[in-house]
Parts: structure tokens; C-alpha cells; sequence
């Protein structure tokens, strides 16, 4: 009974100190703050001395199974913790992720972007996965759609699981929620909508949360993503490669843009090209009228008017102001187009014609 007795306190002690070393362990592992490996060793190291030194109190093997179980799942809720309250990087992260500067450690239940991988300070803590790409999209290169899509298998084996930018035409739209990419052909003529998609290859993008950033875009419109390719479908030769946790790098402002001309030999009023619940409008003595927002994106004026890119009121800002007393009508004078808008007591005309256009040239009944 002495032996037992006195064995059993031996037990004890060394139970006892065994949890005391597996305590240090976890201690020593959190405090390090850097992606090591002596700090996973000594994490997990914690953990099975844990389990021994409770399992040295003659535990079955039944219950000292159960008993890590419980540890494990503990000890990953703990580092889940450790990471959302302090900002740390996860130790344990099934999967990490470099794109240039950037890193992305993927644990249970949480995500840790280091935008910086020299950097352990200011990091980014993203729970459940809530977030798209956050970090400097400047530091990846852009490919081309065309050049990504055309050799979709090789690139797809190249890319997966990787964060990618890439630039090309919107194919289809959906809201604020996805878009698509396809390859594209392009014409002559450098306005938007002037392209041929092909329908056997698609990138499909999707956002993490509604983005109104796509409300600036349409089908057709040149765009900038970054984003991870995860996975891919193959069904009757047609492929559907999927990004996911995406962000928009590129931007049109709708604030500066551009309208240019092109004058018509025939002077005479076109049908309505616009209207809405106020105006018609027509154009005379214009061929073309082209709205540009930077270099890439290139709108005939009814397109850009109807995504309302830009307005009636736009197409006037800025302008010399002529009146005609007798019926009201006013034509605003830009150098390279005018605008007549009759009174709109009598009319909801609107014209836009060549910048020699006159008040008798438009009849506004």
C-alpha cells in the first residue's frame, strides 16, 4: 500500500512537472513572433507533453486519445485567439500564399495578411475569411486576359492557388456580386462594344461582398483585377477558371473625360440616338460623337450616356451660352460642338450639332 501510495505521489509529480514544461513550451511558441519552424516544433511539442504528463496518471490509452482530441482542438482555437487579439501570424496555417512582397497565411477560421513578408508588425487580420485582396495591388505584374486565357491550361497549372492581376474586357456582368472574362477579338474601331468574345473560355470573377466599384463598369469596358485562381471546370471543351477574393485595381473617372467629333457631310436631324424621362436628344450635321475616359474606355454618346457615365447637363459644362429671345431656345458653344435645347415649354428637344450650328438650322416645334 506505502509502494502504491508513494508511487502514486511519484506519478503526480511528474505529471505535474510535465504540464509545467508543456505551459513553457506554449509560452516560448507564442512569443515568437516570426514563421519558424522551432515555433511549430515547440507548439506541438507543448501539446504531446501535455498529453503525457495528464496520461501519466495512468489514463487508458482510450481516454489519453480522447484527452489529445480535445487538447488539439483546443490548442487551434487558442492560436485562433492569440491571432485575432493580438494580430500574430498563425502557427497553424494549412496553407500560405506568396505573391511578391506578399504573403497570406490561411489557418482554421481565420486569415492573416503580411502585405510586407519582411515586415511582422502590420499585419492584417481577416476572420473567416470576410475579406478580398486587401494589400498593394502595384507590386504584381498585369497580364492580359487574352494572353492568360488563350493558354488556359498551362496557365491555370501555372497560377493555381496563386493571387494574379489581370486586365482585360468585361464579356458579362453580374451586379456588383461578378463579372467574366473571355478572349476577345478586336476591330478597327476602337469604341467599346466593338469586340467578338469567344464562348469556350471563360474567367469567372467573384467578389467576397458586394463591390459598387462595378457600378462605374460594363460589358465591354477594359478592367484590372487581382484576385487567387482556385479551381477549374472542363465540360464539352469549354472551361470556366474561377478567382475568388478579388479587388479592383483599376478605376475609371467619370469626373474627366473627353468628347471628340467627327463632322457630317449630311446636315440634316438625325432620329432620337438618347431619351430619357426630360429630352430627346438627336445630333445634326455629326457623324460620330465619342466619349473617352482615359485611353481605354471609349463610348459612343448614347452608350455613355445611357450607363450614365455622363449626363445631358455634361455635355454643356463649361460652355458659352447663347440665347434666342424670340422663343427661348438656347445653344451652349464648345470648340468642337454645340448644344441646342429648346424651351421646354414647347419642346424636349435636344440637339447636338456641329460647332457652327444655328438657331434657324432646328426647328423646335
Amino acid at each position: 500500500m506505502r509502494r502504491t501510495t508513494k508511487e502514486a505521489k511519484k506519478n503526480k509529480k511528474v505529471s505535474k512537472n510535465l504540464i509545467i514544461i508543456s505551459i513553457i513550451l506554449l509560452i516560448i511558441s507564442l512569443l515568437i513572433k516570426k514563421t519558424m519552424a522551432i515555433r511549430t516544433i515547440l507548439y506541438l511539442l507543448s501539446l504531446v507533453v501535455l498529453v503525457i504528463g495528464i496520461k501519466y496518471k495512468r489514463k487508458k490509452f482510450k481516454d489519453a486519445f480522447f484527452i489529445f482530441i480535445v487538447a488539439f482542438v483546443a490548442y487551434i482555437i487558442l492560436d485562433g485567439i492569440i491571432v485575432v487579439t493580438f494580430k500574430r501570424i498563425p502557427i497553424f496555417s494549412y496553407n500560405i500564399i506568396t505573391t511578391g512582397k506578399t504573403r497570406v497565411y490561411n489557418s482554421i477560421g481565420v486569415r492573416v495578411w503580411q502585405c510586407d513578408k519582411d515586415n511582422y508588425k502590420d499585419l492584417v487580420v481577416d476572420p473567416f475569411y470576410n475579406k478580398g485582396y486587401i494589400c498593394d495591388v502595384d507590386e504584381i505584374d498585369p497580364i492580359q486576359s487574352n494572353s492568360f486565357l488563350n493558354s488556359v491550361i498551362e496557365n491555370y497549372d501555372e497560377y493555381k492557388n496563386t493571387y494574379v492581376k489581370i486586365t482585360g474586357k468585361i464579356s458579362k456582368k453580374n451586379g456588383q456580386n461578378s463579372i467574366e472574362m473571355q478572349p476577345y477579338t478586336t476591330t478597327d474601331i476602337t469604341v467599346n462594344g466593338y469586340v467578338t468574345f469567344a464562348d469556350n473560355i471563360t474567367l469567372r470573377i467573384l467578389f467576397k461582398q458586394s463591390e459598387p466599384l462595378l457600378d462605374q463598369y460594363d460589358v465591354y469596358d477594359e478592367i484590372t483585377v487581382v484576385g487567387i485562381i482556385k479551381n477549374m471546370e472542363q465540360s464539352h471543351n469549354k472551361y470556366v477558371v474561377y478567382m475568388y477574393d478579388t479587388k479592383i485595381s483599376s478605376n475609371i473617372n467619370l469626373n474627366d473625360y473627353k468628347i471628340t467629333t467627327v463632322n457630317s457631310n449630311k446636315c440634316t436631324l438625325s432620329d432620337a440616338i438618347y431619351s430619357n424621362e426630360k429630352n430627346i436628344l438627336y445630333k445634326y450635321c455629326l457623324e460620330d460623337i465619342i466619349v473617352s475616359f482615359g485611353e481605354d474606355n471609349q463610348y459612343e454618346l448614347a452608350t455613355a450616356l445611357s450607363s450614365n457615365k455622363i449626363t445631358i447637363r455634361d455635355l454643356y459644362y463649361g460652355a458659352k451660352e447663347e440665347t434666342n429671345e424670340e422663343d427661348g431656345t438656347i445653344i451652349y458653344r464648345l470648340d468642337n460642338y454645340s448644344l441646342l435645347i429648346c424651351d421646354s415649354n414647347k419642346s424636349n428637344k435636344i440637339v447636338i450639332g456641329n460647332a457652327k450650328m444655328k438657331f434657324s438650322d432646328i426647328n423646335c416645334d
